[in-house]
C-alpha cells in the first residue's frame, strides 16, 4: 500500500499520494512540507512545536505524516480509490462476503482504517514507546533544570 489515490468529488481530480516517501519529505522540510500539501493548520502546529520542544518534535512529527494526510483528505470530502481496483475486485468480493462483519468494524465513517489505541498495541510496542519517551523526557527535563541553574548562578555572580 504505497500509492493511494484520492478523488475530489467536486471536480473529479485524482491526487496520487505516496505513503512511502511522505515521512522523509516531512523530516527534511518540516513546516514547508505541510504548506506544500496544503495543510496550513499542521504547518503552524509543527512550526510552533519546533520552538517549544527545541526541535525534538521535528524528528517525531514525520511518523504521523501519513495518518494526518489521509485524515485530512477524508475530512475535506475526498474519496479514497484503490490503485489496482480492477485486479482486486474479485478477491475483494469474496473476502468481503466471508468477513463482512470484521471488514466493517475495521474502518471509520470516512472509509479509512481505524487508528490503534494504546490498549490495542502489543506489549512489545508499548515497551518500545516507553523506552523512547521516558529517557527523552528525562533528558529534556534535565536540560531545562541545568539551564536554569546556570542562569541563576550567572545572575548571582553578576549582581552580587
Amino acid at each position: 500500500m504505497s500509492l493511494i489515490q484520492f478523488e475530489n468529488p467536486a471536480n473529479g481530480y485524482i491526487e496520487n499520494y505516496n505513503t512511502k516517501t511522505s515521512w522523509i519529505w516531512c523530516l527534511l522540510f518540516g513546516p514547508f512540507y505541510w504548506l506544500a500539501r496544503g495543510n496550513i493548520f499542521h504547518a503552524f502546529i509543527s512550526l510552533g512545536l519546533v520552538f517549544v520542544t527545541f526541535c525534538v518534535s521535528h524528528f517525531i512529527y514525520p511518523f504521523f505524516a501519513n495518518s494526518i494526510n489521509i485524515k485530512t483528505y477524508g475530512k475535506n470530502g475526498w474519496k479514497r480509490k484503490d490503485v489496482n481496483t480492477m485486479l482486486s475486485i474479485s478477491t475483494d468480493i469474496t473476502t468481503l462476503s466471508q468477513n463482512s462483519q470484521s471488514k466493517v468494524s475495521e474502518f471509520n465513517k470516512y472509509g479509512f482504517p481505524k487508528q490503534k489505541r494504546w490498549r490495542d498495541l502489543s506489549l512489545t510496542q508499548k515497551i518500545l514507546i516507553l523506552a523512547i519517551c521516558i529517557p527523552l523526557g528525562l533528558w529534556v527535563a534535565n536540560k531545562i533544570v541545568s539551564s536554569n541553574k546556570s542562569t541563576e548562578s550567572y545572575l548571582y555572580k553578576t549582581f552580587n
